[in-house]
């Protein structure tokens, strides 16, 4: 018989969700920069998270959690740098600080409805964009997004600001 042979196991760090919170905040961490990076690489490398395969993003779509509470910056922290993929709307443009090729689009989930005071999940932003950066795919790609334009969006979570009531995202694409 033959002997047998065992591939050397390999086992990756345990990397907390306290240890990626405390490196988010810039407070001391108990990994290091390359731990952090190796993180980041798997989170970006990750399949998108949708309301298909991921329950606390559909509770979060579905406004389960509310708009404005906090379950959605533990959302945020928990999956940095992960892409989300839903569809969704454009909400609002307006100029980033007075430039003319540089735009905040605020991005509601679901179809856009004409009440602004209709909108499903929490308020998303994408800021400081060029059209360009929107990644705008499919038939009859428009120039630009505009309000009550519908997509389905892929983007990657940033950050959510409280004060704002504002989840950050960085679009991926758009079609």
């Amino acid at each position: 018989t033959e002997p047998e042979t065992t591939e050397p196991e390999t086992t990756e760090p345990e990397i907390t969700f306290e240890a990626i919170e405390a490196w988010l905040n810039g407070e001391e961490s108990e990994i290091t920069a390359e731990e952090f990076e190796a993180w980041l690489e798997k989170q970006r490398s990750a399949e998108p998270l949708t309301i298909e395969n991921n329950p606390e993003f559909a509770a979060l779509m579905a406004g389960e959690v509310g708009d404005c509470t906090p379950q959605i910056g533990v959302f945020a922290k928990k999956y940095y740098n992960r892409k989300i993929e839903f569809d969704g709307n454009v909400a609002y443009v307006a100029p980033h600080e007075n430039k003319n090729t540089r735009f905040d689009y605020l991005i509601y989930g679901d179809d856009y409805y004409l009440d602004e005071n209709v909108y499903f999940g929490p308020r998303m932003k994408f800021e400081d964009v060029n059209p360009r950066d929107l990644n705008l795919i499919g038939d009859n790609v428009p120039a630009n997004a505009s309000a009550g334009d519908n997509f389905h969006i892929v983007a990657e979570i940033d950050e959510w600001r409280r004060d704002q009531c504002l989840l950050y995202l960085n679009p991926v694409s758009m079609e």
